[in-house]
């Protein structure tokens, strides 16, 4: 009974244990072109106010289905794009940021990233990239970045996360104390 039991609960540990997610896919920036072209059709024909809160970055942003009613009052735009990475962020920023010349970009990118094999230096050098863009092209714009989420998913690259998170935090000046970056290790 007790190599049973045994039994059971080693199938259990095993069933119960995170599994790495598999990134074979390896991202072409060219695949992003429809959704980018999109928003350009979109824009010609309802363009979106100058000086709105402009949130872009991977499905985190794209999926946000309540963005509108979660800042009422605000001019807000969505230029979330499928499962894109902070390079391609970075790639179409002339395109899908600096047009539209907004007072604040709300960003979030990286997991993609890091789950695909990217460093944490990489996804921190690809931030770098894109504020230097927009601080180029908009310098009065504040960039705002959203904290790589923990995922139950990608529990396996929660020290890469952590990493990029403490990467970009420390570069910048936070607005707020509470909750504003997942990561473990104070700036020096």
């Amino acid at each position: 009974m007790r190599a049973l039991t045994r039994s059971l609960v080693a199938i259990f540990l095993l069933a119960c244990a995170p599994q790495p997610v598999p990134q074979t896919a390896v991202n072409v920036v060219s695949q992003w072109e429809p959704e980018i072209v999109g928003f350009e059709t979109a824009d010609r024909t309802n363009p979106p106010s100058v000086g709105a809160i402009l949130f872009v970055g991977s499905s985190s942003i794209r999926m946000w289905q309540t963005l509108q009613t979660d800042f009422p009052g605000l001019p807000v735009v969505n230029r979330g794009f499928g499962g894109s990475e902070l390079s391609d962020v970075v790639h179409f920023a002339h395109r899908i940021v600096v047009p539209y010349k907004p007072r604040v970009v709300v960003l979030y990118a990286g997991d993609n990233d890091l789950a695909a094999g990217e460093t944490p230096a990489q996804v921190y050098a690809d931030f770098k990239s894109f504020v230097a863009i927009v601080h180029r092209d908009l310098p009065t714009t504040r960039v705002a970045f959203i904290a790589i989420k923990p995922s139950i998913a990608r529990v396996n690259i929660i020290d890469k996360i952590q990493q990029a998170n403490q990467l970009i935090r420390c570069s910048t000046r936070p607005v707020s104390h509470e909750g504003n970056c997942f990561s473990r290790t104070a700036c020096t």
